[in-house]
């Protein structure tokens, strides 16, 4: 999710992602139901 020119925009990760993130934090939910939020960081124009 990041704000852009106002507008709150929210990003949806695949579970083939939740699976890769799981090889390096176990805490890392199996449930297809849990949303993961973070925050992203612009740095010169590349999020």
């Amino acid at each position: 999710m990041k704000i852009k020119n106002g507008q709150l925009i929210m990003y949806d990760i695949s579970n083939d992602y939740k699976d890769y993130l799981r090889k390096f934090d176990n805490k890392v939910s199996e449930k297809d139901s849990i949303k993961f939020y973070g925050i992203i960081i612009n740095n010169k124009g590349i999020d």
